[in-house]
C-alpha cells in the first residue's frame, strides 16, 4: 500500500475485520457481484454493519 486514507473513509473504528486478497481487482469485483457472494447478503446485512473497501 502505497498511501492509506483512512480519513476520507467516514466510518467509525473497527471492532473486527476480514482481510481477502484477489489476484486482481477485476476478480474481487467479480467476487462481489457473483450469485453466490449475494445470496450471502441478507444474512450479511442483518449480522452486521460492514464497510466495503479495495486496495490495489
Amino acid at each position: 500500500m502505497v498511501q492509506c486514507y483512512w480519513n476520507e473513509l467516514a466510518c467509525n473504528a473497527f471492532d473486527s475485520f476480514v482481510e481477502l486478497e484477489f489476484p486482481t481487482l477485476e476478480d474481487s469485483a467479480r467476487w462481489a457481484g457473483s450469485e453466490d457472494y449475494g445470496k450471502l447478503l441478507d444474512v450479511r446485512s442483518r449480522a452486521m454493519r460492514l464497510t466495503l473497501f479495495a486496495i490495489e
